[in-house]
């Protein structure tokens, strides 16, 4: 077996281990841009930013760099003709169905887009507990699926 390959367990890492990396190198970073969300003036603004992978600069989230700027549009149009439903979401996972269910068919979404969306507007409708998700994991986690 390579080392490194994907049998190879002599470089994993206990839960416990990344989940203090993560809040070492990531937390900081998470709650900022959380609380940014929350304080959007309406969740319209909170949705389309977040349709649009912006951040605070108005730029956008380097991991979202590749999607076309009119997909990202469309999903922006998407989710704003959803604002009634989404402000009936009463959990994480109500939230993230629906994001998946509005944008998630759409060629060039994909799964960490649909989630980080979801994380993002969930952050402004307050579903978020302590800045994590109250339905668990997210889906793009490794070895993690509903």
């Amino acid at each position: 077996m390579r080392k490194g390959s994907p049998r190879d367990r002599s470089n994993r890492r206990s839960w416990q281990e990344l989940i203090r990396h993560y809040d070492r190198v990531f937390r900081r970073r998470t709650r900022m841009e959380l609380e940014w969300f929350r304080q959007q003036p309406s969740l319209a603004d909170a949705v389309r930013r977040a349709a649009l992978a912006e951040n605070a600069k108005g730029r956008r989230y380097r991991h979202h760099c590749r999607i076309n700027r009119d997909l990202l549009e469309e999903a922006a149009r998407r989710l704003s003709k959803e604002l009634p439903a989404l402000r009936k979401a009463r959990s994480f996972h109500d939230l993230h169905r629906l994001v998946e269910r509005v944008v998630g068919g759409m060629h060039g979404i994909g799964e960490l887009y649909v989630y980080d969306t979801s994380f993002r507007i969930g952050s402004r409708l307050g579903l978020l507990a302590r800045g994590r998700p109250t339905a668990g994991l997210p889906p793009h986690a490794a070895g993690v699926r509903d």
